[in-house]
């Protein structure tokens, strides 16, 4: 025997589309997924990219600290050797150098970390990127990238909440269908091989009649499935998923509030860091200027090697405090923008200050 049967369900009452509708709502939170993983990533190597900006300026900084100590005891063993200041000064001299190029070695071992995990944080694991900070650094004041009002109920994390509410309420449309009967059309045809020549089944057919299926039949038919049994079960399942409707709203009223929060205190850590860059120069230069008078202090015999190298190290303090405060602006817009859901504006000043040298 051959044949064929068709199955159709044309009738479902609306079962079949409440279904298409689930697997939307799953594509929607996989897409909503992505953008929230999308955001992380990027957040992520552009922290990445200002904490290895930081530790190239403190690189520089330990270097000019280095050379300023190096100047100093040349001047400390001058002095010495001319018998205007005793051997102990230039030994402390020499320790105050060595201790200088210490933290040299340290800053630049701090700094491959940096540049190790940028490289890791865009994908390139494995190698060291060098870092071009360009003007990005000398930039303090930088016009908002963020102009515009956000509207948080695009952010990614925003999105993925709806996401999932829609999913809760694709299963509650599924349950409301599941329990209407289901109605299925039957129809086939088939063919079979026989024994005998004739419908009465008295004559034997010779030879080898009935190797072939030749004699056609059809059939039609309807069934329809109604579970009755299920209503216990599907009245269990909608308590539960009207309840996890009620979770995944009021989640997604925390998300709105927690990035109306975080928004104002972005822009709070805006303000203080733009202020906090604006003072930073005038530490720095009372820092630079004391620095100075300390070695003419000592040079003329009124200051020791010890008050030089406390200057020395104040300057150096001070312009490791200001690079990280200017980068500190960066890292606050950032943040900005994280909230915002939205690193465009952001990326188009940052290259515009690196670009600006």
């Amino acid at each position: 025997g051959a044949g064929f049967i068709i199955d159709w369900a044309p009738i479902d009452f609306g079962l079949h589309k409440a279904m298409i509708g689930r697997a939307k709502a799953d594509y929607s939170l996989s897409n909503a997924t992505y953008g929230v993983t999308l955001l992380d990533v990027s957040v992520q190597a552009a922290l990445s990219f200002l904490d290895a900006l930081v530790m190239h300026e403190q690189v520089a900084v330990a270097e000019a600290n280095v050379e300023r100590f190096a100047e100093f005891s040349k001047v400390v063993h001058a002095q010495v050797n001319a018998g205007l200041q005793p051997g102990a000064d230039a030994s402390l001299a020499d320790a105050q150098l060595a201790n200088a190029k210490n933290d040299l070695i340290r800053a630049r071992y701090n700094d491959e970390l940096a540049r190790a995990a940028l490289a890791y944080a865009v994908g390139r694991g494995g190698e060291i990127i060098d870092v071009e900070p360009g003007g990005i650094v000398k930039v303090t004041e930088p016009t908002a990238p963020q102009q515009t009002a956000p509207y948080f109920e695009n952010h990614p994390l925003a999105l993925q909440g709806k996401a999932v509410i829609s999913i809760r309420q694709a299963d509650k449309k599924v349950l409301d269908k599941e329990y209407y009967p289901k109605f299925r059309w039957l129809g086939g045809v088939n063919l079979r091989g026989t024994t005998f020549m004739t419908n009465r089944g008295d004559v034997e057919a010779p030879g080898v009649s009935g190797v072939f299926p030749v004699i056609p039949n059809w059939n039609v038919g309807m069934m329809i499935d109604l579970p009755f049994f299920e209503i216990i079960r599907i009245k269990a399942q909608k308590k539960v998923v009207l309840e996890q409707i009620k979770a995944a709203n009021f989640a997604y009223d925390l998300v709105l509030q927690g990035l109306r929060r975080d928004d104002v205190q972005a822009r709070a850590s805006v303000r203080a860091a733009i202020a906090l860059a604006a003072n930073m120069p005038i530490q720095v230069e009372a820092a630079s200027l004391a620095a100075r008078q300390a070695q003419a202090r000592y040079q003329a015999g009124l200051a020791t090697v010890a008050q030089v190298a406390e200057a020395n190290q104040i300057l150096a303090d001070s312009r490791v405090k200001e690079a990280v405060a200017n980068v500190g602006v960066w890292r606050a817009l950032l943040s900005v923008a994280n909230v915002h859901g939205d690193l465009q504006p952001f990326l188009k000043a940052a290259n515009s200050a690196t670009r600006g040298e």
